[in-house]
């Protein structure tokens, strides 16, 4: 009976080794199968980022484009804004907007 037991002993450990390298093994899987799907997260964002980094910059040229002082310039021509002809200083003294 003693060598019944010892087997038995041994069939269950090594039943008990398999299903625990079967069970390293999926586990293994699934973990490799997260990271990948991680990765390929991450190289979406990368591409989203470079994407809208160059958005960024096309915008940032044209909002300076569009702010020079020429653009202001013509601009303002074409709403109907001139030089003056002449110009009037007033000084601190003078009341301009006095009831007089």
């Amino acid at each position: 009976m003693s060598r019944r037991k010892t087997k038995s002993i041994r069939i269950s450990l090594k039943l008990l080794f398999v299903l625990m390298l079967l069970l390293f093994s999926c586990l293994q899987i699934v973990y490799t199968i997260h990271i990948s799907s991680g990765g390929s997260k991450l190289a979406s964002l990368e591409e989203e980022y470079l994407e809208l980094s160059s958005k960024n910059e096309e915008l940032t040229r044209y909002i300076v484009s569009k702010m020079s002082l020429n653009s202001l310039l013509e601009s303002s021509q074409n709403l109907g804004f001139s030089k003056p002809s002449k110009i009037i200083y007033i000084s601190e003294s003078d009341a301009f907007a006095s009831l007089r």
